[in-house]
Formats: structure tokens, C-alpha cells, sequence
């Protein structure tokens, strides 16, 4: 790698969820609309002017970097080092995971078998139900 990127790299940030008294509660990386977007596990506050963005224009090495060094600055909630909700010590997970054909039919058929498992369930709560027993 040169001193010199490419713009496709430096395309990431590292981003803080301030609280109202703005202190930061999440320290998080990412590129895009990610400060923005609410997932399963992540959870913008409905404010968006409490999103502010620390660090842009980073090179993936870079933001993950940063995301690290903030998160052990202000320390996690979760082990009694800090004030932060974040789960890890950052600097982890996999940008643009691309499963290959295989995994995905084995994530494809474990969620069929849960769907049996479930459908079977509700078929034997429902006899229960009618059958008052």
C-alpha cells in the first residue's frame, strides 16, 4: 500500500451516538448511510443531530484504528471500564461479506428446518387448543 489512496478508499468514518447531555453512548464505524441506518443490533437516536461524524475520509485500516482507540478513550459500560454501550472493543467485523453459494445454502436449509420446527409447534399447540387436553 502507498502513501497515496484511491477515493474507493477512503470512503469510511467513525461516527459517536451523543447522548442529550453529549457525551458519546456508541462509538461506530462505517461507510454510506450506516450512522443513519437502524438494524437489528444498531439503534440511531431518533435525533439526528445527536450523530456526529468524528473522522471521514478513512481508509478501512484507518476507521477500525480510530473506532478502537475511542472506544477504549471513553470505555464500555458492559466490563465497568466507561460510559460506552458498545459490545467489543471494536476494530472487528467484516466489511462487505459476500457469502459464497455453499454457505448460503447451508444458512438457507438451517432456516428451513427452523420453520418445520416451528410450523410442527404451532400444528401441535393448536391440537392442544381444540383438543382441550
Amino acid at each position: 500500500m502507498t502513501i497515496y489512496q484511491s477515493a474507493k478508499s477512503l470512503e469510511y468514518y467513525v461516527y459517536a451516538y451523543l447522548r442529550k447531555d453529549s457525551s458519546p453512548y456508541y462509538i461506530g464505524k462505517g461507510k454510506g448511510k450506516r450512522a443513519w441506518v437502524k438494524t437489528d443490533k444498531h439503534h440511531p437516536p431518533k435525533d439526528l443531530s445527536r450523530i456526529i461524524i468524528c473522522e471521514s475520509k478513512l481508509t478501512e485500516l484507518g476507521s477500525f484504528a480510530l473506532e478502537r482507540r475511542l472506544i477504549r478513550w471513553y470505555g464500555r459500560k458492559d466490563n465497568g471500564t466507561g460510559i460506552l454501550r458498545n459490545l467489543t472493543d471494536g476494530g472487528d467485523g467484516v466489511s462487505g461479506l459476500k457469502h459464497n453459494k455453499t454457505s448460503r445454502k447451508k444458512m438457507s436449509d438451517i432456516a428451513k428446518g427452523r420453520r418445520r420446527i416451528f410450523t410442527i409447534s404451532l400444528i401441535f399447540l393448536y391440537s392442544l387448543i381444540v383438543t382441550g387436553k
